[in-house]
């Protein structure tokens, strides 16, 4: 049967063109098909979609599937993220099991004519349901659009220049094929047009990394394409775009894109379009369980000259489930296979001298989740929410995994060890395992690198995690971040061993009466982070962080409904917010904030503003997130609002690049509080109010120093079943914090105070053994005035003027093994000084407003 429906109408057209009944029963697009049928037809049910890190497809969206894979194409709707128009390809997986949840990781899948030039859909409609046992079709028609984001970022409307194009897009699924065949033609209007045909893909960073044949795992795009892949971490899907054999891809100039959303790209060579005329290019997006069988169908369906490398990957203890099979041609990365239940694999390669490496050891993340767990997104399905929620509870249907068996040039591998790591409390904590012998050299173009140079790295939420290893020597260190001690031990493995060691964590310190967060902080909604929203959770609560803080890119997430699944909602509050980030202007974060309809969570889109300056957009930005919500300048140096506005000691120089509608500043972002501090003391001193605030800005699991760049918040309790965004903003409003790395001080004035006249501030320094500190000094209005050896000290305040006191604990000691890079370090928020009691006057002028 060849059918067509207009996605959004209520009716649909059948065969003849005659219309259908209004009683007439949808085509079911849930319904398990066989080896010789695909289906396409607009989604009715959201039972009908499915789940993954990157899920967002909806009723009123287009499904096209067969018995092996599922694709999703937006409707004439707004999308999330960055690529709003519909017609494209939003979500696809491998069609599952039942019980076992969807692995979409597909954010965004669109063709592209030229840098940033996509369509913007006017018909979104099937032209073959399938029924007849052919084909399924989808076919796609509109204009060309801008991607706002990109013109948005450099503030620049021409930056892509309208063509005049017209799009037609036919997508085709064959029953049995995992390849969906994606044609697109041209149609320009009255003037020449060049431009690149091509392909846009934007796939989570949280769940993998790309591939590229020739060249491996993560690598900068080439002028050289032959195709270009994904794979996840789990190796549960695997995604790839093939162009026509005939056509040489490359990534199109595509960098400036590229950094910004964290693509790929796969383009042709330039094309030249007369007036009036019309372009044709078919190339196939494929998902699969490997690239192997992508790339394999690929080339048979395209008549490439090939040939077949097929074996079995074995250990001690029996065949090899889950394996990574790196396929190299000529001694160069081709295709990766993941082995199946019985071990065994099988790939179709170009002909060439073929040989193979075994990557059976895991990616060394371990995250405590009951098996068959996955990642969700929050733009999910209900359906698929509450599905992943039980996972998170209970488990789901388990995906097999080879995890600690090694890496091989043949197809023997090693039995692993099983190393589980106990905390006598039960409570969250964070394990890092550093290997001592000698490891054997790998390949790193195709092998997975250890996790932040570890040999593992594992959460526990309850106290309890196992870690799978290859058989050696170990230094085990299990630590809960800057409040608590920490545990070093070694143990030697051998192969099929399984060890279980418990370690104390004590408190290191009282902190009554404050709560530690980390107002800056990333995970899936960010398309440059690499962490799933569950796991950031984990990380957080993993490392003695009380108070998590949403503030994902341009995207406003409620990741509170997950503590609870989680088993964290005694020990971690989480905060919604969200970070605004126009890439000239500098990011800011506001919290807190609500989830609302529309794109994103209803976020502000400032890249859709193109506003004349900056304090139009904050108060763009009051205007969307309401009166409530606070701002924070965040890394105000480098790529933040200070530099952009050119400030320089008590001026700026480009005051449209300016606006002082904030409350807080970070000063420690990432560890680095150097750069940052004499701007937010230039600003204090000058009269502008605001709180110094110490973030990690982490977007990935280990990245950002978590649990250790931190801010204190005096929200006059220590325990989080009192947190209260209530509380929060009373701190806030008061000034009362303390900026962290590794360190909390004490003071016998709260910061954010003003006292009158002369006083003695008794201060001191509390931390974890690993994190001494050897001197308390004293700053007034920026600039450091005394300095006492040891973790306290009582100042003797008094000055001529008005002024502004601070008082910084500085150590020596790298706080290795787990923050090697720093030192500890943490600074109160202002202490006012109002000398006579007639209000607090600021020791120097306002900014100076320069027009540059």
């Amino acid at each position: 049967m060849r059918c067509w429906s207009f996605v959004g109408a209520l009716a649909f057209s059948g065969c003849g063109g005659e219309e259908a009944d209004a009683s007439t029963e949808p085509l079911s697009l849930s319904e398990v098909l066989g080896p010789t049928e695909a289906r396409a037809g607009v989604v009715h049910a959201s039972e009908e979609l499915f789940g993954g890190i990157s899920a967002e497809g909806r009723v009123g969206d287009i499904k096209i599937y067969n018995d092996r894979v599922q694709f999703v194409i937006q409707g004439l709707r707004e999308g999330d993220f960055y690529l709003a128009q519909g017609g494209a390809v939003v979500d696809a997986d491998v069609v599952r099991a039942e019980g076992e949840l969807g692995r979409d990781a597909v954010d965004e899948w669109d063709p592209m004519a030229g840098l940033g030039r996509v369509v913007d859909a006017q018909r979104v409609e099937v032209l073959a349901d399938g029924q007849d046992g052919g084909d399924a079709v989808v076919w796609v028609k509109g204009l060309e659009s801008a991607v706002e984001y990109l013109t948005g970022a450099v503030e620049s409307p021409g930056l892509v220049a309208d063509l005049g194009l017209s799009f037609e897009t036919e997508y085709r699924l064959s029953p049995g094929s995992r390849l969906l065949q994606v044609t697109t033609t041209l149609t320009s209007s009255e003037e020449d047009v060049v431009f690149s045909p091509g392909d846009v893909l934007l796939a989570s960073d949280d769940a993998g990394a790309s591939w590229l044949p020739g060249l491996g795992l993560g690598a900068a795009a080439s002028s050289d394409l032959r195709w270009s892949g994904w794979l996840d971490d789990a190796d549960t899907v695997a995604l790839a775009m093939f162009p026509e054999p005939s056509v040489v891809g490359n990534d199109g100039n595509f960098g400036l894109f590229r950094d910004l959303l964290e693509a790929s790209a796969l383009f042709g060579d330039s094309v030249d379009m007369a007036p009036n005329s019309s372009y044709t290019w078919t190339r196939w997006y494929g998902v699969g369980p490997d690239l192997a069988s992508l790339s394999g169908e690929w080339q048979e369906i395209t008549l490439q000259d090939t040939q077949s490398v097929e074996g079995q990957v074995n250990a001690s203890d029996g065949a090899v489930a889950g394996a990574r099979v790196i396929l190299f041609v000529d001694g160069a990365p081709e295709t990766v296979a993941v082995t199946d239940a019985e071990g065994r694999f099988r790939a179709v390669v170009p002909k060439g001298e073929a040989t193979t490496l075994v990557d059976a050891r895991g990616s060394g993340w371990v995250f405590e989740h009951p098996v068959g767990a996955a990642p969700t997104s929050a733009y999910t399905t209900p359906e698929n929410w509450s599905a992943a929620m039980r996972a998170y509870t209970s488990g789901a249907v388990g995906t097999t995994s080879a995890r600690g068996r090694g890496v091989s040039d043949t197809l023997d591998v090693g039995t692993p060890a099983r190393l589980e790591v106990r905390v006598d409390d039960g409570m969250p904590f964070e394990v890092r395992l550093e290997r001592l012998d000698p490891e054997p050299e790998t390949n790193t173009s195709v092998v997975r690198s250890r996790p932040g140079g570890w040999a593992s790295v594992g959460w526990s939420r309850d106290g309890d995690v196992t870690l799978p290893l290859e058989a050696g020597d170990y230094r085990v260190v299990a630590h809960r971040g800057m409040r608590f001690e920490r545990a070093i031990e070694e143990v030697s493995l051998s192969a099929g061993e399984e060890r279980s060691i418990t370690v104390v964590l004590d408190e290191a310190f009282d902190h009554a009466g404050w709560m530690l967060g980390d107002p800056h902080i990333h995970a899936a909604p960010s398309p440059d982070a690499y962490i799933p929203m569950a796991d950031r959770l984990l990380t957080v609560a993993g490392t003695g962080v009380q108070i998590h803080f949403g503030t994902d890119h341009d995207t406003v997430v409620d990741y509170r409904p997950l503590l609870e699944p989680l088993g964290l909602v005694d020990v971690l509050a989480s905060v919604v917010a969200v970070e605004v980030s126009p890439v000239v202007r500098g990011h800011s974060n506001v919290y807190p904030v609500e989830v609302k309809d529309g794109p994103n969570g209803g976020a502000y889109l400032w890249y859709r503003q193109l506003v004349a300056d900056t304090q139009t957009h904050y108060a763009q930005t009051r205007q969307s997130y309401g009166p409530d919500a606070f701002v924070q300048v965040n890394h105000p140096i480098g790529t933040g609002l200070a530099d952009f506005a050119g400030w320089a000691d008590g001026q700026i120089g480009r005051s449209s690049f300016w606006s002082e509608d904030f409350e807080l500043v970070e000063v420690n972002n990432g560890g680095d509080w150097e750069r940052a501090y004499p701007f937010f003391a230039d600003l204090v001193t000058r009269g502008y109010g605001t709180v110094p605030v110490g973030v990690s800005d982490a977007h990935g699991p280990l990245s950002g120093g978590m649990g250790l760049n931190t801010t204190w918040f005096g929200l006059g309790s220590d325990d989080v079943s009192d947190y209260s965004d209530a509380a929060l903003a009373e701190a806030i409003r008061a000034g009362r914090t303390v900026v962290s790395r590794g360190v909390f001080i004490t003071s016998s004035v709260t910061p954010g105070e003003t006292v009158t006249g002369e006083f003695v501030l008794d201060v001191e320094a509390l931390s974890a053994s690993w994190a001494p500190v050897d001197r308390m000094v004293l700053y007034v209005n920026g600039e450091p005035a005394e300095t006492v050896e040891g973790t306290k000290a009582s100042f003797v305040v008094a000055v001529d003027q008005d002024a502004w006191v601070a008082v910084m604990a500085e150590g020596d000691t790298s706080m290795g093994p787990i923050y090697s890079r720093s030192t500890p370090w943490a600074m109160t928020a202002p202490i006012y000084v109002d000398v006579s009691g007639d209000g607090w006057v600021a020791p120097k002028p306002p900014l100076t407003l320069l027009d540059g």
